[in-house]
């Protein structure tokens, strides 16, 4: 009996002095996709040093090597200006659209930069964003304008904990978020 306790208490002690050597948490990347329609859930937690690997190994139409072509055609935009303007910018609500169809907002509220958009019609659905602005200095475009989501990736891995995404429709709810 005492050598069971004695086992447990240097058990404890090492595992103690793992997490007071300062080892690397390891964050997760989280979905949870509950469906009304079907009952179907869906509950995936993947390690984000494993998305990383996994960005890298993809190679489809628009997506290679963790990074993802977007279409700027129509624009000509010096990203990290814009990008670093927004990450100084004060707290305030820079774009409010309303229309028919729905409302749009993009605002800024401490460290968080936050993109809510409330569909009026149809399916009423609303979808949440929450960026931490630090995130925002990962953000790099190339010149073949891909954005570098392993990048991304990387910056949520060491600097994001809640909730990133949040969509509600009224036949299925998503919540993405890194813990």
């Amino acid at each position: 009996m005492q050598r069971t306790r004695l086992i447990a208490t240097l058990a404890a002690i090492l595992l103690a002095g793992t997490v007071m050597a300062g080892e690397p948490a390891v964050r997760w990347l989280n979905v949870k996709v509950d469906a009304t329609e079907d009952n179907a859930r869906v509950n995936i937690r993947v390690p984000l040093s494993v998305v990383s690997a996994v960005l890298g190994a993809v190679h489809t139409d628009g997506f290679a090597g963790g990074k993802v072509l977007i279409d700027t055609r129509d624009a000509d935009v010096d990203w990290p200006a814009l990008l670093a303007a927004l990450k100084e910018a004060p707290d305030a609500r820079y774009v409010k659209v309303e229309s028919d169809e729905g409302n749009v907002d993009i605002s800024k509220m401490g460290d968080t930069i936050r993109i809510d958009v409330r569909e009026s019609k149809d399916e009423k659905a609303t979808v949440h964003v929450m960026l931490p602005s630090a995130v925002l200095d990962a953000v790099s475009i190339d010149e073949e304008n891909r954005l570098d989501v392993a990048q991304l990736i990387a910056a949520l891995d060491r600097d994001n904990v809640g909730d990133l995404v949040t969509v509600t429709a009224p036949d299925a709810r998503v919540r993405i978020w890194i813990d």
